[in-house]
């Protein structure tokens, strides 16, 4: 069974593994709910409790299948749900009544009448001084007074250095960061996030700790190394990196079909922290992975929905990646194969639409532009 830990401010006994409903198994443009179906049962006959989901996810249908999937099918007990409010859905003349209207809508497509923990969706310090604006302390000082959640926080894409701020404007219960073994001394600075969490004492959530899919598939070099350490897969690897952290209550894991999930469910059954051998493997890893520049994008698809050409931005990303990683053309020809025209990243206009949005603050207009250049070059050959 999934092990299981009580952490700090949080009285519940939570999987240490959480399923994260972002990365759905899809079936041509639909979700895949009979897949779905099969990961939620075998997640629930392994003993994980904690179910992440957001509003902005496939546009309010990730809330509507986990409704479909987990809520309307086992008792409300035994299962915890977390949601997600996007400060940025919201109007500019917006306060604290359609913050309550939003949270209402997303209860309704969960078919329940509370939340074991919310969130404030994608803090930075572009969008929390707005909201702060918008009386959200106001809402949130309602919401703890009344019985619609159970938990208050927040997920934070920003600086270590601007989390204090943001931790000292609420009496938040736990926070959710992104913290993987990539991040951990890199630009994210993870690890002064994850320290200024443990200073204000509040437990953390994990998301993207395999950085979007990025540390399940290593370089040759690097996948050499970890083979000579342990016989852990690279996914195992680092969901076991996050989850030997003392002060992490949950590590969630977008899953994308069932196989992942029973890989990940073996992974936490039980949870087994890092060795010595490993931890030096992460260190000989990170050295082969920091020799090869790729783009830092963890998936999460906050850029998609406002790209007036609507194209597929983390796809193209992921294609760019592989093949700066992999050094072959693989990935370039998988992804042009997939691709609808009128979604090419050669339709790019640079509006900046899509950075204003990155939680990573990419330069994708010219990652969408050396992409293209790639492609052109080998369609032409």
């Amino acid at each position: 069974m999934i092990s299981k830990r009580q952490n700090g401010r949080l009285p519940e006994q939570l999987s240490r593994f959480g399923f994260g409903v972002m990365r759905l198994p899809m079936r041509g443009e639909d979700i895949d709910l009979e897949q779905t179906q099969q990961m939620i049962d075998a997640a629930m006959a392994a003993g994980v409790n904690y179910y992440d989901t957001a509003y902005v996810y496939y546009n309010g249908l990730s809330e509507q299948t986990l409704a479909k999937t987990l809520v309307e099918r086992y008792p409300r007990h035994s299962f915890y749900l977390a949601d997600k409010l996007p400060g940025w859905k919201l109007a500019k003349d917006a306060g604290p009544q359609q913050m309550l209207e939003l949270l209402d809508k997303e209860l309704e497509y969960l078919h329940t009448d509370y939340l074991d923990f919310f969130l404030i969706h994608s803090v930075d310090h572009q969008g929390w001084p707005s909201l702060l604006k918008k009386g959200v302390l106001d809402f949130l000082q309602q919401l703890r007074a009344g019985g619609k959640v159970r938990h208050i926080g927040f997920s934070y894409h920003d600086t270590a250095e601007y989390l204090p701020t943001v931790l000292a404007d609420f009496a938040w219960e736990f926070v959710q960061l992104q913290l993987n073994y990539y991040d951990w001394d890199g630009q994210q600075n993870a690890r002064g996030q994850y320290q200024a969490a443990v200073a204000a004492g509040l437990p953390v959530i994990v998301m993207e700790p395999v950085r979007g899919g990025m540390l399940a598939e290593l370089p040759a070099a690097a996948a050499a190394a970890l083979r000579a350490a342990t016989d852990a897969t690279p996914a195992a690897l680092a969901l076991r990196w996050a989850a030997s952290l003392d002060n992490v209550a949950v590590v969630l894991s977008g899953v994308s079909n069932i196989e992942q999930m029973r890989e990940n469910i073996a992974t936490f059954s039980p949870l087994i922290p890092l060795d010595a051998r490993e931890r030096q493997a992460v260190d000989e890893i990170m050295a082969i992975i920091s020799a090869i520049p790729i783009v830092p994008c963890t998936g999460c698809k906050y850029c998609v929905d406002d790209c007036p050409k609507k194209i597929g931005i983390p796809a193209a990303i992921e294609a760019l990646n592989e093949y700066r990683r992999f050094g072959h053309d693989d990935a370039l020809n998988n992804y042009w194969r997939l691709l609808k025209p009128d979604h090419a990243p050669d339709r790019c206009i640079e509006c900046g639409e899509c950075v204003k949005y990155c939680p990573q603050k990419l330069a994708i207009p010219e990652h969408m532009w050396e992409l293209s250049e790639l492609i052109k070059k080998r369609r032409q050959a």
